[in-house]
């Protein structure tokens, strides 16, 4: 499937992966197995902090042609 095992990503604003909120920063991203389960485990570089995600993996037809980054605001209750 060509899963690329050990990542890394660099975010200049939070980012939403799946249900997790991942603050700016570099991140060594690593896919893993949990049980029967595809996770995401994202270890902030200089940091303690990890957050794991869960993910689907979808077999592509083909090769993606193009890299892309799309960002949305979400809106948010005034509460905090």
């Amino acid at each position: 499937m060509g899963i690329h095992e050990v990542s890394g990503v660099t975010f200049v604003a939070l980012v939403k992966v799946g249900t997790v909120d991942l603050p700016a920063g570099e991140y060594v991203v690593r896919h893993t197995m949990v049980v029967h389960a595809h996770v995401m485990v994202c270890l902030r570089v200089h940091s303690k902090d990890e957050f794991e995600v869960k993910c689907t993996l979808v077999p592509l037809t083909q090769n993606a042609d193009k890299d892309q980054s799309i960002y949305l605001s979400a809106a948010r209750s005034g509460k905090r």
